[in-house]
């Protein structure tokens, strides 16, 4: 048995799952009605540039710039609605689903992994009062789409107990799918390489297991390099040149002159300047993790600020008191769930943070996740 194998339980649990998913469903409809009342349906900001490129894809049959092809599901879908006619609340309606899945599927797994109706019922309504978070869904952006999918995919991770071949392709079309989504969907390609290390080849020899995860590790860093290849606004050079903290935000009045001359469309500049500058380089990435986990902006109002910091502070802390515990109980469900947030936060320090935030609110549900309480108890029952 593999040390990250639990046996599991043979108890009966009264989870009274009617009532939870009544309860989880109506405060879906809730949060999300609200923002679809307040809001509308979304198409100002960066939704403004994916109906441009729609246009352009419904107009010439390519796109503009290869880059388009990391956020090619909702081009895809906004040029679909354009060229047949249709309302864009199609979008919503299909983002929506694909969210109301995923915050059931999100409960269910937090039952499974924490024998708890209350703890899963708590986990799911932070969830639920993740107000930014729930607010993408009215967007026609990648965002909505983007974070249910990662959802799925690592819930389904979790509550893989042995190896299926059927998972299996439907964790490489996920991947896939993330990819196309937004170019952060490569983030969760090692999570692949986990599920064959502990999972799949479970049962084979330490050479082929490790060969399996280079293997994995090999093709994300393959895709990552090819996507910053395809050119187009993927110049990851030039948050260092302009010192952004912030994308799109640069602090230096005159870019800084960076040794290489290339463009930041590979990785070879990209850890060349890393090696001949590293000063600034720690310097800088001190300053975007402060961004990144501080969460708040001083161009957020003061109730949005004080929202943030009530709302999110509190689970972070929980997360780090209940790391530990996840760690000896949960270890491979917390190597799932952790994977995307070091991975997440380690782009932002190789790139910049977002504006808004969506980098961080794309992993906090697994923040709220491992802020939730396991045990010895909970985890001898389980086959985690």
């Amino acid at each position: 048995m593999s040390f990250l194998s639990r046996t599991p339980s043979s108890r009966p649990y009264n989870w009274n799952l009617p009532a939870a998913t009544v309860g989880i469903v109506v405060g879906w409809l809730l949060v999300n009605g609200f923002f679809l009342l307040k809001n509308g349906i979304v198409t100002t900001g960066e939704a403004e540039k994916y109906i441009c490129v729609a246009q352009d894809l419904v107009r010439t049959g390519h796109f503009e710039s290869a880059n388009f092809t990391f956020y090619s599901v909702i081009i895809i879908l906004l040029s679909a609605c354009l060229k047949f006619h249709l309302s864009f609340g199609w979008i919503i309606a299909i983002q929506a689903c694909f969210s109301l899945a995923a915050t059931l599927y999100f409960h269910k797994t937090l039952l499974l992994l924490l024998r708890s109706p209350k703890l899963a019922f708590i986990g799911t309504f932070l969830l639920l009062l993740n107000f930014p978070y729930q607010s993408f869904n009215t967007f026609l952006q990648t965002e909505s789409l983007f974070q249910s999918i990662s959802l799925l995919l690592i819930c389904g991770l979790i509550q893989q107990k042995k190896y299926s071949g059927r998972f299996l392709l439907i964790m490489l079309i996920t991947l896939l799918l993330l990819s196309v989504i937004r170019p952060t969907g490569f983030l969760y390609w090692p999570v692949a390489g986990i599920y064959l290390f502990t999972v799949a080849l479970a049962k084979s020899r330490l050479a082929l297991k490790i060969a399996a995860a280079s293997a994995v590790l090999f093709l994300s860093l393959y895709a990552v390099n090819w996507a910053m290849n395809s050119g187009g606004e993927l110049d990851f050079m030039r948050p260092f040149r302009e010192d952004h903290i912030i994308c799109g935000t640069p602090t230096l009045l005159y870019p800084r002159q960076i040794g290489s001359n290339d463009s930041g469309h590979s990785l070879y500049p990209f850890l060349t300047y890393i090696v001949h500058d590293f000063g600034r380089f720690i310097h800088l990435a001190g300053l975007k993790t402060l961004s990144f986990w501080a969460i708040f902006r001083n161009y957020y109002s003061l109730s949005h600020n004080l929202y943030l910091v009530a709302y999110f502070y509190p689970i972070i802390l929980m997360a780090l008191f209940s790391a530990p515990s996840w760690i000896r109980h949960r270890p491979l469900p917390f190597l799932y769930v952790i994977t995307p947030v070091l991975l997440t936060w380690l782009s932002v320090i190789l790139t910049c943070d977002d504006w808004s935030n969506r980098f961080f609110l794309s992993i906090s549900p697994f923040i709220i996740m491992l802020s939730l309480p396991t045990s010895s108890d909970t985890s001898s029952h389980n086959h985690y």
